[in-house]
């Protein structure tokens, strides 16, 4: 038999015998809950990481990421005069009208839809309520042209406020804008086109105060007046018959307003403003966004900031921005584009986003830029045909005929990049772009009243059909040098022959 001492003795050599745990049932929600942590803290790191990187990949390119280096990007004019500061001193003189008298005249420069047809002569009554409102503002007028002449400007706003910013004078290019188109107006029914010419001019320099400002809605105000105002320039041209300086004057005007190049700064004042939003989201005025419906309460943001999820949005929000500014500056349908893409990548709800939506509004703005680019366009060209016309006593029979002696190039078509649309008319002409639903119409325009259907489209065009034809060849160019706008269109305006003496282009 077995000495069991023997083996009692080698057990007791072994040590005591190890034995497994047993696995407890809580322990495996502790494992889940610990892996669920580290993803967090895995993903938390990822997302706050890569929002570090997209903002020093910004600020590598040399623009601002953070609202005091926005304010200082902003720059203040080196020398000469400062736009701003004429429109200011022009609206300590401005005489508001009556809300009732102004009404009447929203006629002239509204929407097509109510608007009196650029052929019709001004009603009386608001013939006399823009004479006596010109003339009360004789002295706003007065310096609002001198503010049309300065090239630079820099409105008195400090955007190291960040979302905070104010912006208390932007009211003053728009109402002055309209002042002076007013003047245009009334002076072409006078039949004192250099007014009228001057009127335009001056009004147009009012709203390129505002060209470089880094703010979108600045530019949105901007945007607007200029449509505006070539409703203005549209009744002057059928109202009254410029001579070959003043619409080479006009030309130059609108070729200046289409800038490509404010809709850049705009973006990038956008993408630098709202970094903020995800930056400190709980920290932010719900009165300064654009929605705060459904936007959780403070602590819960700043939940929702700790956990990376903030930064997570920042990330797609800084790639959809910069993608934008970079159609933007590619092409000719690169605004358009840009727009649809904001507008479809940032939608008023989102599901799974909380900030996001917030921002909707870039792309519907994005997009209002690319109609306001496409009718200053129109107005370009049919400038330069209204050139052609005076020059030779009859229509160009396409666009292409008054390159390159009344324009360098027959500008592009914001919607499609192809040049836009040309249709001569028993009574005039029309220049066309085919608009957002990029279909040809055919120059078919907006109803001035009702009667319009669902579904209906149309493009946007500007018409002109002359009160006084021009006469045969009335300044036919003569041998000699010829000047364009010069560059592309928009691009940079030559020197051009602002005398009334001669028909030099």
């Amino acid at each position: 038999m077995p000495d069991r001492s023997v083996e009692t003795v080698a057990a007791s050599r072994a040590g005591p015998s190890r034995r497994r745990p047993a696995l407890r049932l809580w322990h495996i929600p502790l494992a889940l809950l610990v892996l669920a942590v580290a993803c967090v803290l895995l993903l938390r790191w990822r997302w706050q990481h890569e929002f570090r990187q997209r903002i020093e990949a910004i600020a590598a390119q040399g623009y601002p990421v953070t609202p005091a280096e926005l304010d200082a990007w902003y720059k203040w004019p080196e020398s000469g005069g400062n736009a701003a500061d004429y429109i200011l001193d022009a609206a300590s003189c401005y005489i508001e009208l009556p809300s009732s008298e102004s009404s009447q005249l929203g006629c002239l420069l509204g929407p097509r839809r109510g608007r009196l047809p650029s052929t019709e002569p001004l009603p009386d009554a608001a013939k006399r309520i823009l004479t006596a409102h010109v003339q009360a503002n004789a002295r706003a007028i007065e310096l609002a042209l001198q503010a049309g002449k300065v090239e630079v400007s820099r409105w008195p706003i400090d955007l190291s406020d960040g979302f905070e910013t104010i912006t208390p004078d932007l009211a003053w290019p728009r109402k002055l804008g309209y002042l002076l188109c007013h003047q245009a107006i009334l002076r072409a029914e006078e039949q004192d086109t250099a007014g009228a010419t001057e009127a335009l001019e001056a009004a147009f320099g009012v709203t390129r105060s505002l060209r470089a400002e880094p703010v979108f809605i600045s530019q949105l105000i901007r945007f607007a007046v200029n449509a505006r105002m070539l409703r203005a320039v549209e009744r002057v041209l059928c109202r009254s018959r410029p001579n070959g300086a003043e619409l080479r004057r006009l030309q130059r005007a609108v070729h200046a307003a289409d800038d490509p190049d404010a809709l850049v700064r705009a973006l990038v004042g956008a993408r630098c403003m709202n970094l903020e939003l995800f930056q400190r989201p709980e920290s932010i005025e719900r009165e300064l966004l654009e929605t705060s419906d459904g936007l959780p309460p403070p602590v819960a943001l700043e939940m929702y900031k700790d956990v990376g999820l903030a930064a997570r949005e920042g990330v797609l929000f800084l790639d959809l921005m910069t993608e934008c500014i970079d159609a933007v500056q590619s092409s000719a349908p690169g605004r358009y584009e840009a727009g649809r893409l904001l507008q479809a990548q940032l939608p008023p709800t989102r599901k799974g986003y909380v900030l996001l939506p917030r921002l909707s509004n870039i792309g519907h703005l994005v997009l209002l830029e690319a109609d306001a680019s496409a009718c200053l366009r129109t107005a370009l060209a049919a400038l330069g045909v209204q050139r052609y016309w005076l020059a030779h006593g009859e229509l160009p029979s396409d666009l292409a005929d008054f390159v390159p002696d009344f324009l360098d190039s027959v500008p592009d078509d914001p919607f499609d990049g192809r040049p836009l649309r040309y249709k001569r008319l028993d009574d005039g002409f029309c220049v066309y772009s085919v608009g957002r639903d990029r279909s040809d119409d055919g120059g078919k325009e907006q109803p001035v009243s009702g009667g319009s259907k669902p579904g209906d489209t149309h493009d946007l065009v500007f018409t002109v059909r002359p009160r006084h034809l021009p006469p045969a060849a009335e300044n036919r160019p003569q041998s000699g040098p010829k000047e364009g706008l010069g560059g592309e269109i928009p691009g940079k305006v030559s020197n051009l022959c602002d005398d009334g003496t001669s028909y030099c282009i």
